[in-house]
């Protein structure tokens, strides 16, 4: 198994029952993930900001739960990111599967849009794939 350096992400997710299940199916996989766990966008923004600045490693993605507790909250937080930080990853993760939310996030720059799992196994699976194609398939860009 390669050697990886632990990785960066942050998780903006206001159910602490979902904090445990990322932070569970980040731990069972091969990858070395550290997730970091913002409530609402406000601690996250200030998160992403503080670690521009820090010497703890910026996230390599996002993952947002785009009901922060209502859409307008999470889809205006999406457009703030990505206007600061064009190159940072943002995956939605969602109960909500409409089509008009779909449609908005991708037009704000969302680089993909998740269904939450239902099960454990369910996440550890979503995990391990999410977790193995933004960091073994695919070459991201530096963001800072």
């Amino acid at each position: 198994m390669p050697n990886y350096q632990p990785l960066s992400i942050l998780v903006v997710e206001p159910n602490p029952d979902h904090h445990l299940l990322v932070g569970y199916s980040c731990k069972v996989n091969k990858f070395q993930v550290n997730p970091v766990f913002a409530t609402d966008s406000l601690s996250a923004l200030s998160h992403l900001e503080k670690d521009t600045t820090s010497k703890n490693p910026f996230p390599k993605l996002v993952l947002l739960d785009l009901f922060l507790p209502d859409p307008e909250r999470g889809l205006a937080f999406l457009k703030q990111v990505k206007k600061m930080y064009p190159r940072l990853p943002v995956i939605i993760l969602s109960n909500q599967q409409t089509e008009h939310y779909i449609q908005q996030v991708y037009d704000l720059g969302a680089n993909s849009f998740i269904s939450k799992p239902s099960t454990l196994e369910g996440w550890e699976r979503q995990f391990q794939v999410l977790l193995a194609y933004w960091f073994d398939v695919v070459t991201l860009a530096p963001v800072c």
